[in-house]
């Protein structure tokens, strides 16, 4: 079974073709999606995206460049009891986010550390989002025993030198293998420098916040799941 770890499904940019996005989706083999909502915003609408459909289900968490805007006591409460409903299956994301100056690196890791602590007290595993924040992110995943839950590591292996080994490769997350479009050769050669093999491999993405790059502002929708698994041809939903 196809499975897509990492979807934006809720953004108001489907709103024109969410459920035929969805539909070709299953056409095309994915099994199960984990929708990510990951503020005040997006949580409810990703829970109820859950709730529409059978085979899909919820991350709730709160972003690292919303962190300035998270009541910390009130919005973590909110989260915890939203992880006892049947289809919330992991915290995210959470993390770290140095690209955007949108919430003091101080807050973010506050945010960071207080939602790793819940995912351990509660046995959920986690989502991860780190941008140009490398060093810090690993350092506080070994500092809080995040090992203890699992997850996975997103926009970490893309960002590492070529050939250059996942620092903290250590702790046993799954791992994103394929990069995001521009850099996937070279974070393929940074997840042959792991010492474990990779098991999750997302190359189905169903997000409409592409990498600041010539993409930016477009949203991003492949069919790279038809081309990897059955040799199809690579095109967008």
């Amino acid at each position: 079974m196809l499975f897509d770890t990492h979807a934006h499904l809720d953004s108001t940019k489907f709103d024109n073709d969410r459920e035929e996005v969805i539909a070709r989706a299953r056409e095309a083999g994915v099994g199960a999606i984990v929708n990510i909502g990951f503020n005040r915003e997006t949580i409810p609408t990703t829970i109820a995206l859950a709730e529409k459909y059978d085979f899909i289900y919820a991350a709730v968490g709160w972003h690292p460049t919303d962190a300035v805007d998270m009541r910390l006591e009130e919005d973590l409460a909110w989260i915890e009891s939203l992880c006892s409903h049947p289809k919330v299956v992991a915290i995210g994301e959470i993390g770290l986010d140095y690209y955007w100056d949108t919430s003091p690196k101080d807050v973010q890791h506050v945010v960071f550390r207080e939602q790793i602590r819940l995912a351990k007290r509660l046995g959920k595993p986690i989502v991860i989002h780190n941008r140009d924040a490398h060093e810090d992110v690993v350092r506080i995943l070994r500092e809080e025993g995040a090992a203890e839950v699992g997850g996975y590591h997103a926009l970490l292996l893309r960002q590492l030198g070529d050939g250059q080994a996942m620092p903290g490769h250590e702790l046993l997350y799954l791992l994103r293998r394929t990069g995001h479009f521009q850099k996937r050769a070279r974070s393929q050669r940074g997840a042959g420098a792991c010492p474990f093999r990779p098991i999750v491999d997302r190359n189905g993405r169903s997000l409409p916040y592409p990498p600041p790059l010539s993409w930016q502002a477009k949203r991003v929708v492949l069919r790279a799941i038809r081309s990897r698994f059955y040799g199809g041809n690579h095109r967008p939903f």
